[in-house]
């Protein structure tokens, strides 16, 4: 037997517990480099364990969670064609010592992993130290993680789940982006057009993300914004100050009366995407969680939603109407009407249409309309907005006409009842 070589271990990084009795038995870590390394237990007492570790390749991870490679395939054909022995102690902190090279030709049998050794576990994902991430990266950090649903696996997820996820995802953050530049900015002091733009780019930017890379341990995915505007100090960037926007919302949406005070503020197509997200989450049964990180700013926060918080949420956002009550004045001809149902339609001289109802004051004056003659209208028309419904209910009710092409004839004109203009609300 070969006398075993001292090895100077690299610094390695917990993704997660493969396999979990009582204590971690076979664990998952990645080195800075992103290499690949599992640890599998051999013996271990209250102050310290042994270990034998194997550098994997990540095509050889995914085949032996998915239950294709067994375990003592995998050490006994080391992409190195060596092992790792070593000793940790039992603290929180990862520190090994007595490293060693060693052959799998070399290692007694009992301290290798049995020959039936096809996956049975249930990986226990390690939280990624999203800061340290952060400071490594030099950038604040989005992380979005995939969980729990059958189309994800250890480091894969079905293309069905992931493309559209990104895709509303992508949409939210876009819409939230240009509300959110709506909210906060005040460019009248900017007189000149370019600085206006420059300063539109600054802000909208804060919300368009690129992807970093992906992690392993269910299906991890890090973006980072694309505005890389470093903060003074004590002060949050654009990109803190979104996310922070982002999150609030999404907090929002699980309670009704704060969600309809955010409804005042955001794009229509913000909701319906949202709607579309939660649907593709309820229905896969999957669990979503977004995590924000900077370290220059030590601002973190992360928030989750389950299959059941998308349940609610969408009840939310089911009850959530926008309505708008105002009145328009219009000049064109009246094309169809029903002395019967009181029901008109009126087209107007830049080919817009109402149609509606005729207020019951004027419903003796129907009959002295011509279709031949212009008028000049007055309705009211109330339009409401169901969340996630692509167009808005619209009702017209006409309350006052007046005939342009005899000015002496008959003013026929609502007074009592007539409700004036209305900011939507």
């Amino acid at each position: 037997m070969q006398t075993p070589k001292r090895f100077a271990f690299p610094s390695l990084r917990k993704i997660a517990d493969l396999i979990y009795k009582g204590q971690p038995l076979l664990s998952h870590f990645v080195s800075e480099g992103g290499e690949h390394y599992l640890f599998y237990w051999i013996e271990g007492d209250l102050l310290q364990n042994r270990w034998l570790v194997c550098r994997v390749r990540l095509e050889q991870l995914v085949k032996y969670t998915d239950r294709k490679l067994s375990l003592q395939n995998i050490f006994l054909a080391p992409p190195d064609g060596f092992l790792y022995s070593l000793e940790t102690d039992n603290g929180s902190e990862l520190q090994y010592r007595n490293v060693q090279i060693l052959f799998p030709a070399d290692i007694p049998a009992r301290q290798l992993p049995p020959k039936d050794s096809l996956y049975k576990g249930n990986p226990h994902a390690q939280p990624v130290d999203l800061l340290n991430l952060s400071a490594q990266y030099d950038s604040g950090l989005l992380q979005i993680h995939f969980s729990e649903s059958p189309k994800v696996g250890y480091g894969t997820i079905d293309l069905s789940l992931l493309a559209p996820a990104l895709n509303h995802l992508y949409e939210i953050a876009d819409g939230l982006g240009l509300s959110y530049y709506k909210k906060q900015t005040d460019t009248r002091h900017l007189t000149e057009r370019f600085v206006r733009e420059d300063h539109k780019k600054l802000i909208t930017t804060a919300s368009h993300y690129e992807l970093l890379h992906t992690l392993p341990g269910s299906f991890t995915i890090l973006l980072r914004p694309r505005n890389q505007q470093l903060p003074m100090f004590g002060q949050e960037s654009e990109p803190d100050k979104f996310s922070r926007y982002w999150y609030e919302f999404i907090q929002a949406s699980f309670d009704f009366e704060k969600l309809k005070v955010f409804a005042d503020q955001i794009d229509g197509r913000v909701v319906t995407s949202y709607q579309n997200l939660l649907k593709l989450i309820k229905t896969n049964r999957l669990q979503l969680q977004l995590k924000w990180a900077n370290h220059y700013t030590q601002l973190q926060w992360q928030q989750g939603i389950g299959y059941q918080d998308a349940g609610q949420i969408l009840e939310n956002l089911n009850r959530l109407e926008y309505l708008s009550d105002r009145t328009i004045q219009l000049t064109g001809k009246f094309v169809a009407l029903n002395i019967r149902s009181n029901l008109y339609v009126f087209e107007a001289d830049d080919k817009s249409v109402s149609k509606g109802m005729v207020t019951p004051t004027l419903h003796a004056s129907m009959s002295l309309l011509y279709f031949n003659r212009r008028y000049e209208v007055v309705i009211q028309r109330v339009e409401t907005k169901q969340a996630g419904k692509p167009k808005p209910k619209t009702k017209d009710l006409l309350i006052s006409f007046t005939e342009l092409q005899t000015p002496n004839r008959t003013l026929f004109q609502l007074n009592n009842g007539l409700i004036p203009d209305q900011e939507p609300f």
